[in-house]
C-alpha cells in the first residue's frame, strides 16, 4: 500500500505544472528624498545664513536637499 500511494505522489508530482504569476506589474517606480529643517538662532532677517560649501543656508524652513523618482519597466525582452 505504501509503494502504490508513493508511486502515485511521484506520477502527480511530474505532471504538476507551474502557474506564471500575471498580477506582478512590469513596472516598478521608486524614489528617494533628502530633506531638512534649518533653525539659525540669531534670526537673520532676510532667511538667509551665512553661505557655506553646502546649500543649507535656509532659516526657519523645510527644504528639500534632494529628490529622485525612478521607473522602470522590465519584461523577458525589454528593459
Amino acid at each position: 500500500m505504501k509503494k502504490l500511494l508513493s508511486g502515485i505522489m511521484m506520477l502527480s508530482a511530474t505532471f504538476a505544472t507551474a502557474q506564471i504569476d500575471t498580477s506582478k506589474s512590469n513596472l516598478v517606480f521608486s524614489g528617494y528624498a533628502e530633506a531638512y529643517y534649518g533653525y539659525d538662532f540669531n534670526e537673520p532677517a532676510n532667511h538667509n545664513r551665512p553661505s557655506f560649501i553646502y546649500s543649507h543656508n535656509r532659516h526657519n524652513e523645510f527644504n528639500l536637499n534632494l529628490g529622485f523618482i525612478k521607473a522602470g519597466y522590465s519584461t523577458d525582452k525589454v528593459r
